[in-house]
């Protein structure tokens, strides 16, 4: 019998196109895996390009494996990010996610893909991490998150310093960026990410 729902009754067909699998992935043996099967791979590894080139070297490795091509991939990251005229504002929004997105980094790109002061200091913070606070953009341990490990993890600041950090990936072919709005006001960074960020990347 088909179902009924307020007093009709319906049926679903097939879809009648192919649906696009997605696989979300950081670690080097599920990128590759995303490379050798998947239509398209969303990857976190941080904002610094080299941590995004060891994403995409473990990609073409699985896609070369299964005789496929990057061309044929879909390539979107997530990201912890937060724009703001006000820079040092931007900055404090982002450090919930950014102290999450951090320990992801650290666990999965090999050290050849970081710099001796970035490894150092991402060690310090991760062994001062508290899961008790964990995304808490208040934690305590956000006060472990230097300068240099939110601009290796994270993109933050003002739009005009914004943009080209978003453009280095695209062109780096990074066909989209997922950016979780973890900031107080969402709708505040949404609006301007949406008018003054998102135009100006190509």
């Amino acid at each position: 019998a088909l179902p009924i729902y307020g007093g009709e009754t319906f049926h679903l067909t097939w879809s009648t196109r192919a649906v696009p699998i997605f696989m979300a992935c950081s670690g080097p043996k599920s990128l590759q895996m995303g490379g050798r099967i998947a239509d398209g791979v969303l990857f976190q590894v941080g904002s610094e390009p080299s941590f995004v080139q060891y994403a995409l070297d473990n990609i073409r490795l699985g896609a070369e494996q299964a005789g496929r091509k990057m061309e044929d991939i879909k390539l979107f990251m997530r990201l912890a990010c937060a724009v703001s005229e006000d820079r040092n504002k931007a900055r404090e929004q982002v450090k919930g996610y950014a102290a999450v997105a951090a320990g992801t980094t650290f666990a999965t790109v090999p050290r050849d893909y970081f710099s001796e002061q970035l490894w150092d200091e991402l060690a310090a913070f991760k062994s001062g991490y508290d899961y008790y606070q964990h995304g808490e953009n208040l934690a305590k341990h956000t006060e472990l998150l230097t300068d240099r490990i939110v601009d290796g993890i994270a993109i933050a600041g003002a739009p005009d310093e914004a943009v080209p950090k978003f453009q280095a990936l695209a062109d780096m072919g990074i066909d989209g960026f997922v950016c979780p709005a973890s900031m107080e006001d969402a709708m505040e960074f949404i609006q301007l990410f949406g008018e003054k960020v998102v135009p100006r990347v190509k």
